[in-house]
């Protein structure tokens, strides 16, 4: 209960958040529970994954598959490999689009100078199957509710939306 009270609070109080995930854990490790820990780590990580949250979802992530490793549970190691290298790729994309996210983040605080050639980038990243123009369009419109705008996006794209709208915030409380 404690364990999935921790992933509804993700975004809107981290700080209980990642309390009540530790007093889960804690429980479990009072019972020597080492697959519910894994379970109850495994989950946050997948949770802060779908959240575009890949730097914080390798941790919990790769703490899920030592305690399944050490239970000798290969599936759920294998499970929980295949999500750290997901994130990794989201990682990697992030890190790639760099320049393009910075710049868009730009376009939205009323830099136009870029935006024609970001429109043509964009373009060019739908014919290799990225869906980011449609919500960059919002953005540069105004819309900053994450939830939104990343409805109907892929694990990538929505991370690459986030970083955006991150951008965006941290321009604006500077």
């Amino acid at each position: 209960m404690l364990a999935a009270q921790s992933r509804l609070l993700i975004d809107s109080d981290p700080a209980q958040s990642t309390a009540l995930l530790q007093a889960a854990l804690e429980l479990r490790a009072a019972t020597n529970d080492a697959y519910s820990s894994g379970a109850d780590l495994g989950n946050y990580g997948l949770a802060l994954l779908g959240r575009g949250r890949a730097t914080e979802a390798v941790t919990f992530l790769t703490r899920a598959r030592d305690r399944f490793g050490s239970r000798g549970l290969a599936a759920l190691v294998q499970q929980m490999q295949d999500a750290i290298d997901a994130a990794q790729g989201t990682l990697d994309s992030i890190e790639r689009f760099a320049p393009l996210l910075a710049a868009i983040a730009a376009v939205a605080r009323g830099e136009q100078a870029e935006q024609v050639k970001i429109e043509a980038q964009l373009a060019t990243l739908a014919e290799q199957g990225w869906q980011l123009e449609a919500a960059t369009q919002r953005i540069w419109q105004g819309e900053r509710d994450a939830a939104a705008l990343i409805a109907e996006l892929d694990e990538q794209d929505s991370a690459l939306v986030r970083r955006v709208l991150a951008l965006i915030a941290a321009a604006e409380a500077a």
